[in-house]
């Protein structure tokens, strides 16, 4: 569960990088 989490803070700071 915490690596679930972590995968998707991960995911979204990628989505935030890549939307900039």
């Amino acid at each position: 569960v915490v690596a679930c989490k972590f995968l998707e803070s991960l995911i979204s700071m990628l989505n935030c990088l890549s939307g900039r």
